[in-house]
């Protein structure tokens, strides 16, 4: 009953009153995968992602684009790494790393993974810069739908999009609750039925 109550709070109330300052839950999410460039072809096309790129395996997979100068500031870039090791520069500045070190990394076991890349005030309008290497055939050359917002909008996006899988992990406990408390009610009323079992 608890749980019903706190996610009716933050899911429904805050939509039916007509006061946008209380929102539990930021929804502002928005696609940052149009424009991309590709070193590969020497950045003179523009791409789309999610977009797979026929390139060689040795090879990183480095694309460019242009942050929005609208933006709101502190906002988070966010794209889901498919075993991949990810470099994000912005105006040439090293800003996120992570398995791109061949020393600590061999490249083989790195699993999926969202990348949360947060930026500053100061970067709207600038050159951000994003490279991707696995050594999984799969993954090598993909680059999947880059998203702009607040870190709890895309919490919130993230979470949606796994749907049914975050139901059913909520339903497990309640199921237990409830199996829990029924053994302790039918249960005492067989001790009841039957004092001498």
């Amino acid at each position: 009953m608890l749980l019903a109550v706190l996610f009716s709070s933050i899911l429904i109330y805050p939509n039916k009153i007509d006061m946008p300052d209380i929102y539990l839950i930021d929804k502002n999410v928005i696609a940052f995968s149009d424009g991309w460039t590709w070193k590969g072809d020497g950045y003179k096309e523009k791409f789309s992602l999610p977009y797979h790129f026929n390139m060689e395996e040795t090879e990183p997979l480095v694309i460019k684009n242009t942050l929005p100068g609208n933006m709101p500031d502190g906002s988070v870039i966010a794209m889901k790494s498919n075993a991949q090791s990810v470099l994000v520069k912005i105006d040439g500045e090293t800003v996120y790393d992570i398995g791109n070190d061949s020393s600590k990394f061999s490249g083989k076991d790195f699993g999926d993974f969202w990348a949360f890349i947060k930026t500053e005030a100061e970067c709207k309008g600038k050159e951000i810069e994003i490279s991707l290497f696995s050594q999984r055939a799969a993954s090598h050359g993909f680059v999947p739908e880059i998203f702009i917002g607040s870190e709890n909008a895309l919490f919130g996006f993230i979470f949606l999009q796994n749907g049914f899988k975050n139901i059913f992990a909520l339903v497990i406990p309640i199921l237990g609750l409830i199996l829990i408390s029924g053994y302790f009610l039918l249960g005492n009323q067989n001790q009841l039925l039957h004092p001498c079992s």
